[in-house]
């Protein structure tokens, strides 16, 4: 991943991401989140929930309220914790 300039709330990024089993739920500090496996290009701004990050990649599985979710190929915009694009 390639990130520009110092750390701040402004900072912008992008790269290829490939998890394994990220605990994705505890580093968003959500209960309803939990791991997830995620192989995709992401390109963003800000690491703060006012943020924006482009995803375009594919969820090999990702738990979310206590259920397992698999294969869901996404390609769209995550921004103030709303997704807005394709999840298929």
């Amino acid at each position: 991943m390639y990130v520009t300039g110092e750390i701040s709330k402004d900072t912008s990024y992008s790269g290829i991401v490939n998890t394994n089993g990220f605990a994705l739920g505890k580093f968003l500090n959500s209960k309803v989140l939990g791991n997830i496996a995620f192989d995709g290009a992401i390109k963003g701004t800000g690491f703060e929930t006012n943020g924006a990050i482009q995803l375009d990649g594919k969820v090999m599985s990702i738990e979310f309220n206590d259920y397992l979710y698999r294969n869901v190929t996404l390609n769209g915009k995550l921004q103030q914790k709303q997704f807005t694009g394709e999840a298929i």
